[in-house]
């Protein structure tokens, strides 16, 4: 979907805190305990969708009820649920995460973590 450049960009911006910027501990727990929420309704999303077959406007309706996120946050995900390759990828990405946690446990060593970066895997060094 990306170039190299392009995903190292989004990588910078989006993931990488600022260095210059102090971060409370309370302030980077929320942001995770977000993340998981924001994956929850992703999920929650996509079930109702494919499998239940709620039209988007029940799927919005249903969203806003949670007091969570905004419209506009949980319209960008029912695009991202209805893109041809959104399921793909949350397919791709589930399957490689089990893998992972299978090999490495749930919190790979700062080594494991390093190979994982830096090392090319075949699909039959997770099985």
């Amino acid at each position: 979907l990306f170039s190299p450049k392009e995903t190292v960009t989004i990588g910078l911006e989006e993931i990488c805190p600022n260095p210059d910027t102090e971060y409370h501990l309370d302030a980077l727990i929320a942001n995770l305990n977000a993340e998981g929420t924001y994956a929850a309704l992703k999920n929650y999303l996509a079930f109702h969708a494919h499998v239940d077959g709620w039209s988007d406007k029940k799927l919005l309706k249903s969203s806003l009820n949670f007091g969570i996120f905004s419209k506009n946050v949980i319209k960008s995900l029912l695009k991202f649920i209805h893109h041809p390759l959104g399921s793909t990828y949350a397919f791709t990405y589930h399957i490689g995460k089990m893998l992972i946690k299978k090999k490495y446990g749930e919190r790979p060593s700062p080594a494991d973590f390093e190979q994982l970066l830096t090392r090319q895997f075949l699909p039959s060094d997770f099985i």
